[in-house]
């Protein structure tokens, strides 16, 4: 193996980079149509599989929403692309001899994931994600229907010391992948199954449950830490941190000269360094770049009516949440009149 420290400066940024700007003159056109998901061969933005997976997904639900219109129809087709979401990720790590769930190595990371089966045929395909979007969706028609019953959001309130253990079980659900790290016996192929089949759609459900909780106000202990208004910032900077985060990782990578000891505290130290990092250079890329463009398209694109009329219903929405606020701090809009 060639000695790393007789490279120069430039003949190391060629073996980091060179084949990922390389593959981003090639296959630029990937990213653009949003199919990058489905070819492997490219180092291109390799993170950005996410978006061309989350396209593809949104394409599918736009589908379904024009095609199935009967409340029957709905549910018996979104039954069935849920049994695919759960049923192909299992049959292909089962014939493909995959792993259950990505198993993050260093070589793998710095290699960009290149030689990982796993993450080629089954984490970043649009399909294979499939289970969890359409619990998304179920959420959205469940909460379409409940809010134009007006149903009162006081009927689930006997149900929030069932809510507040959500975040300890997605905790769990996260920390249970650990079996595929252990040093002891490997999993059976079994358990790679149940983890390829189930782990993202209980996840998905997890979340669904605690999204359902937060738009029905069922408590008071989660819902005001993630309706505080300063979460408004960051959550306009997330497109443009998700974006600039995995280059701002390579360029640690590169300014790390000698070895360090990988502790907790040091992994959360540099972690926490990298999230601070991705958002300021994040606010920048959003002045400059990731705004403009919005406006741009809103200029040439959106109509002002359309515009009027997407304020209206934020206005209007603002409104009932609002009011339901009043109803569950015991006010009502007669004693409010009173006084």
């Amino acid at each position: 193996m060639e000695d790393a420290t007789e490279d120069t400066p430039d003949e190391m940024v060629e073996k980091v980079i060179g084949d990922e700007m390389t593959d981003c003159r090639r296959y630029w056109w990937m990213h653009l149509l949003y199919v990058s998901n489905y070819f492997d061969e490219s180092k291109c933005m390799v993170h950005s599989w996410y978006l061309a997976a989350d396209f593809q997904l949104y394409c599918i639900a736009a589908i379904f929403f024009v095609m199935c219109r009967t409340p029957r129809i709905k549910m018996v087709v979104l039954r069935i692309l849920f049994v695919l979401g759960v049923v192909i990720p299992t049959l292909k790590t089962y014939y493909l001899n995959l792993d259950g769930v990505l198993i993050v190595t260093p070589d793998l990371a710095l290699d960009l994931f290149q030689n990982s089966s796993t993450f080629d045929k089954v984490y970043k395909r649009g399909h294979t994600n499939l289970a969890g979007y359409i619990l998304g969706m179920a959420l959205g028609y469940w909460f379409y229907d409940w809010q134009k019953a007006g149903s009162d959001p006081k009927t689930f309130r006997k149900y929030q010391f069932l809510y507040w253990t959500l975040f300890p079980l997605l905790f769990l659900c996260c920390y249970s992948g650990t079996i595929f790290y252990s040093y002891s016996a490997a999993p059976s192929l079994t358990v790679h199954l149940l983890y390829a089949a189930f782990l993202k759609p209980t996840f998905a459900l997890l979340m669904c449950l605690f999204i359902a909780g937060v738009i029905t106000q069922l408590e008071d202990l989660y819902r005001p830490i993630f309706e505080w208004p300063v979460w408004t910032i960051p959550s306009r900077l997330s497109f443009s941190a998700y974006l600039l985060h995995f280059a701002l990782i390579r360029n640690f990578l590169g300014m790390q000269t000698t070895p360090y000891r990988g502790t907790a505290m040091v992994l959360v130290t540099r972690g926490a360094m990298l999230i601070i990092s991705a958002f300021i250079c994040a606010f920048f890329f959003w002045i400059l770049v990731e705004n403009p463009f919005r406006n741009v398209i809103r200029e040439w694109f959106i109509t002002p009516e359309v515009i009027k009329k997407k304020t209206k219903l934020n206005t209007d929405s603002t409104s009932e949440v609002i009011k339901e606020n009043k109803k569950l701090n015991g006010f009502s809009e007669k004693k409010e009149d009173g006084k």
